[in-house]
């Protein structure tokens, strides 16, 4: 990074919503150094993005979960057939990942590619934005929070919508920007409305973000007194709810999940409409939990100063007439909390379900911090608040570089499951004919077992690391002999009910042709967080040789299509 400090630019937006920061109360050095902060701080994002992209962590199962359904489903399967696992995700993400598996192959880096690529391309979109809005320190300082934000780090290398969801919302508010300062010129409101109708299309939560968005335009039409718009700022709004209503008309086509069991999951992200103190309660924990920490912050008040910062932007803009600011970054979270208390849509539970907020939040955080400084220059050199600013969002943009590189996984467990899928589908693999009875020859006895977190890890993982189903090979069965035997793989959870019989059957006709040499068990502890044991899981490897006197072409299929097996 830069070792000089950066001035403020009177002139580096068309409506700045901080006048009374100017260069002069700093008192620092030139002009020229600005840009190299915040182009520092943009290449510090990179990196850490790139980081944590390139070292490749394994997947985590909420990955595994959604990204099971590109091994069997084709384009229009993504919206006709329910996504494996119970998933739900925005048909446009679900065609962009898909096409990109088709090219690149399935493997971590191709699932978490269009992430990589969206959250890099939202370190530009932002600068822009922030070059539009403010000027000077809180132009550096709101860049080089979302630099180092680490939900927008994390989610930029990630087989999941969330970090669309961040882009998303991004592209939206810096197009409502544009369309203010160019005068809210018609044609700019047609470009608005026709990217949030499509865009819902690839971000869920963008509904939440197109609201806000609606709202700041009413507002800014009224106050602005803009009566010649008003006409298609209705026909957008019209638009955008046959959007939305064909949205979830394709979801219901999607989803097998049951509503109930997803209520019963976000239950402590809905609020308690019991009691107005115990909705407030959980309202402030929340907030200032895991909805907010940006750029870091945890459960249990960890993101109580971005909510500080936040609430002293919102007085900021509320100052200097930009009301259409604050509905345009607050509203989204409004309209959040209402669906949550439809219990519709969780706020909270993990930061990933309100991502869509991070311009929001950022943003915020970063104008609140530059108002702050501006008042601690009162009793404090401004050469050292402004350093320590910069030198504390450095510190945690680094230590999230090394966090990730010195800690590359979610758990152990899940680091224990890959690393097993890369010896097992390569080593049983090596001398013999190594089929997998679900994937292979569709047998399941115990179909639960494929709706648990482990078994979409072992799906995935043997797409990813055994050769054979990489290439999408069928195994060949006329290579089975003495030399090289015939591996029967199974995968199953303890916690399901397993059918006996039906496998007793299974082997026994598999005893008809082929002799079992050997039945080896290899048990997986599930734990949570590393800590507490759940269950376990476990691979049952059977192997064969064919029988000398047995006809094995005709054999083999009858062996593989027991009576009575699904």
């Amino acid at each position: 990074m830069p070792t000089s400090i950066p001035t403020q630019t009177p002139s580096a937006s068309l409506a700045s919503p901080l006048p009374y920061l100017e260069y002069q109360r700093f008192n620092l050095q030139p002009l020229a150094h600005l840009e190299r902060w915040v182009w520092g701080f943009i290449f510090l994002g990179i990196a850490a993005r790139s980081l944590r992209f390139l070292l490749c962590v394994p997947l985590w199962p909420d990955e595994a979960y959604l990204a099971a359904s590109y091994l069997d489903h084709g384009y229009l399967e993504m919206l006709t057939k329910p996504l494996a696992f119970h998933q739900v995700a925005p048909p446009g993400y679900l065609w962009i990942q898909l096409t990109i598996v088709k090219l690149l192959g399935f493997n971590e880096y191709s699932l978490r590619l269009f992430s990589l690529i969206t959250g890099i391309a939202g370190l530009f979109v932002f600068r822009h934005l922030a070059s539009r809005l403010t000027s000077g320190i809180a132009y550096l300082f709101c860049v080089a929070m979302y630099a180092v934000a680490y939900p927008a780090v994390r989610y930029s290398a990630e087989a999941k919508p969330y970090g669309c969801d961040l882009f998303v919302g991004m592209v939206l508010a810096a197009l409502y920007v544009e369309w203010y300062q160019r005068g809210r010129s018609l044609k700019w409101l047609g470009i608005l409305a026709a990217a949030s109708c499509s865009l819902l299309w690839f971000s869920l939560p963008s509904v939440f973000v197109s609201g806000g968005l609606s709202l700041a335009v009413g507002w800014s039409l009224y106050h602005h007194r803009e009566w010649k718009q008003v006409p298609a700022y209705l026909v957008w709004n019209v638009l955008l709810l046959g959007s939305f209503v064909g949205l979830q008309i394709a979801l219901r086509q999607m989803a097998t999940a049951d509503l109930q069991g997803m209520r019963e999951c976000w239950e402590r992200a809905f609020p308690p409409l019991d009691n107005p103190l115990h909705t407030l309660h959980w309202f402030v924990y929340m907030l200032t939990g895991e909805v907010a920490p940006f750029p870091v912050g945890s459960m249990r008040g960890g993101s109580s100063g971005t909510v500080l910062c936040c609430l002293i932007a919102v007085v900021c803009l509320w100052s200097n007439r930009r009301v259409d600011l604050a509905i345009l970054f607050l509203a989204p979270l409004g309209l959040n909390l209402v669906a949550a208390g439809m219990q519709r849509y969780p706020f909270g539970g993990g930061v990933r379900f309100t991502l869509y907020s991070g311009t929001a939040f950022c943003f915020l955080t970063g104008l609140g911090a530059a108002c702050i400084a501006a008042w601690f220059t009162k009793r404090f050199p401004s050469r050292k608040v402004v350093l320590t600013v910069l030198v504390g969002l450095t510190l945690i943009g680094g230590g999230s570089m090394m966090r990730d590189f010195f800690r590359p996984y979610k758990t152990r467990d899940i680091l224990r499951t890959r690393g097993f899928a890369q010896w097992f589908w390569f080593n049983k693999a090596y001398d013999a004919e190594l089929v997998c009875l679900k994937t292979d020859l569709n047998l399941d006895f115990s179909p639960s077992t494929f709706e648990g977190s482990v078994s979409s890890l072992y799906l995935c993982n043997q797409k990813i690391y055994s050769q054979r189903h990489k290439a999408g090979q069928p195994p060949d069965l006329t290579r089975v002999s003495a030399d090289h035997p015939l591996r029967c793989a199974m995968f199953r959870d303890a916690r399901w009910h397993f059918d006996q019989e039906g496998f007793d059957a299974w082997l026994a006709k598999m005893q008809e042709s082929y002799e079992l040499l050997a039945h080896e068990q290899y048990p997986f502890q599930v734990l949570h967080k590393d800590k507490e044991f759940k269950h376990n899981c476990y691979v049952d490897l059977y192997e064969f040789v064919p029988k000398p006197q047995a006809a094995q072409g005709r054999k083999i299929r009858t062996a593989f299509d027991a009576p009575g097996v699904h």
